[in-house]
């Protein structure tokens, strides 16, 4: 489903001319719309908590973990997301 949007996405935006194949643009648009969805789940956990600050110190804190440290890697966006949230709630809660 995010692959197939990122897709309509990258036709709209893409023009022929441009010096990379549209697999980067997708890949690229794919990786930004994951992020979005995982800021915009977690920022939802944290309010529906009641923890919203604590939600952006904890998106910040992982997000400095993430640079150095790599971090697990799913075969999907979704489980990717699922297994970002399940560590937030076992982290603040």
């Amino acid at each position: 489903m995010l692959h197939t949007l990122s897709e309509k996405i990258a036709d709209f935006l893409f023009d022929n001319n441009d010096d990379y194949p549209i697999e980067v643009y997708i890949y690229g648009i794919e990786i930004t719309l994951s992020t979005i969805i995982g800021a915009i789940s977690l920022l939802t956990a944290g309010l529906i908590f009641n923890l919203f600050a604590e939600s952006i110190i904890y998106m910040i804190s992982l997000s400095v973990i993430r640079m150095f440290s790599g971090g697990y890697h799913s075969k999907t966006y979704l489980k990717c997301n699922i297994v970002l949230i399940i560590s937030y709630i076992c982290s603040i809660l």
